[in-house]
């Protein structure tokens, strides 16, 4: 009997996350940024770029700000209109929470703000399984984490061989397979989501 509860308990949540978009909507939007950052990347320059740094240093803070505020709005709407609520670990939550700790990187580590530069697949990952572990979402946990490892062993490869400037495009090549990889994972999972009874 325990069991059944607990299938239907399942059951249940795969459908509200389903209404809520919960789980395709994270992996479309930071797929988006992670394929903006393949394109964008070469001409934000690198750290000794003679000022063009600072773009580098700022596209993944800012925009990720913005991708969590998009998230929210959305999510806010669809509650509005559907009904379906957002959910105790909303996506204000998780706006709110990513703000507080910008503000404690800049003030306090400024140091991880270079993460963005050097590790540029770890940032949107961190974040994608941050809000899985806040919604206890198991599929965004997982691509958070899969993305993350494959973009520090990509940088770490790439430090390794110290390519020279001339094969940069080989980083925005990854970045763009990484990009595409979430971009179609969130519409595998949009279409399971509107098919879910």
């Amino acid at each position: 009997m325990e069991t059944d509860l607990t299938h239907e308990l399942e059951q249940l949540r795969a459908r509200v996350r389903a209404d809520r978009r919960a789980t395709s909507d994270p992996l479309l939007v930071f797929g988006a940024l992670v394929l903006g950052f393949a394109v964008a990347g070469p001409f934000l320059g690198g750290l000794g770029a003679g000022g063009r740094h600072l773009g580098l240093l700022m596209f993944w803070p800012v925009l990720t700000f913005f991708a969590l505020l998009g998230l929210w709005l959305g999510s806010r709407r669809r509650a509005a209109r559907d009904g379906v609520g957002e959910g105790s670990p909303s996506y204000r939550t998780v706006t709110a929470g990513y703000v507080v700790a910008q503000v404690v990187i800049v003030v306090v580590l400024i140091p991880v703000l270079f993460v963005g530069v050097f590790l540029p697949l770890v940032w949107p990952a961190a974040v994608l399984a941050a809000i899985g572990a806040w919604q206890r979402n198991r599929t965004l946990v997982l691509l958070g984490v899969v993305i993350g490892v494959a973009g520090g062993l990509e940088s770490l490869l790439v430090l390794r061989l110290s390519l020279p400037p001339t094969w940069a495009w080989l980083q925005s090549v990854v970045y763009a397979l990484a990009g595409v990889a979430l971009l179609t994972a969130g519409l595998v999972t949009r279409r399971r989501e509107r098919s879910s009874p």
